[in-house]
């Protein structure tokens, strides 16, 4: 996992990889008035979601991971909190749809580390990695903006 602000994005393109350039130069270009839906940067290798939403709380909320996909996610509005965990220390809850690329685990606040999105931070889950995306600030439910970009993790070995 990688938390950081957007204008250190460069600091994490080790080894030139071409992945993550075009991932980080695509999010450096995008207006955040743009449409939702998904925009493919490079075809079903990499490309990217936008999405508006409600956040909610933990309670409504599971982790979940990926094994094809990386994340990246930054926020175009709003502010919204994530949770990382390790697998390990968690309990899986059902079975991985390969088809969607995604399991769920059950959520636990005694492992769970907290960054805070906002515009200009993102965070990075690489395949395996638990997160909760789209959690509620302490403040309250608000309404959200998030781009994921899904890097096929296959380019960054």
């Amino acid at each position: 996992m990688i938390f950081d602000q957007c204008v250190n994005w460069k600091n994490y393109v080790s080894g030139g990889n071409e992945a993550f350039r075009k991932a980080f130069e695509f999010l450096s270009g995008l207006d955040p008035n743009c449409e939702e839906g998904r925009i493919d940067i490079d075809g079903d290798a990499i490309f990217a979601v936008v999405q508006s939403y409600e956040t909610k709380s933990p309670a409504e909320s599971k982790i979940e991971i990926h094994r094809r996909y990386v994340d990246i996610q930054t926020l175009l509005s709003g502010t919204e909190r994530i949770f990382y965990s390790d697998i390990c220390t968690l309990e899986e809850i059902g079975d991985f749809n390969e088809e969607k690329d995604c399991g769920f685990y059950k959520y636990n606040p005694d492992t769970a580390v907290e960054l805070k999105i906002s515009p200009g931070t993102f965070a990075v889950f690489m395949a395996e990695e638990g997160h909760m995306p789209c959690i509620s600030p302490q403040c309250g439910s608000c309404t959200a903006k998030k781009v994921v970009i899904k890097i096929d993790s296959a380019l960054l070995k």
